[in-house]
């Protein structure tokens, strides 16, 4: 395989807080095939916006591998 013809497929992260996960539409919610999937370098961005939004809320990253 010619290496410019692929590329490497990374593993995304969940955004969570206790049971429930920071949905696709912003909001958080309990059902899992809901959950933003993201990069994990890009956590700490995303993370940063809903702290404010949600203040005194952990929030940690959940693999999305099964």
């Amino acid at each position: 395989m010619i290496p410019d013809q692929y590329c490497q497929a990374h593993e995304l992260v969940r955004i969570k807080t206790g049971s429930q996960y920071m949905g696709i539409d912003g909001k958080l919610t309990s059902n899992i095939d809901e959950a933003m999937l993201i990069h994990p370098d890009h956590f700490d961005q995303i993370y940063n916006q809903i702290a404010k939004h949600y203040s005194g809320m952990l929030f940690i990253t959940e693999t999305n591998r099964k």
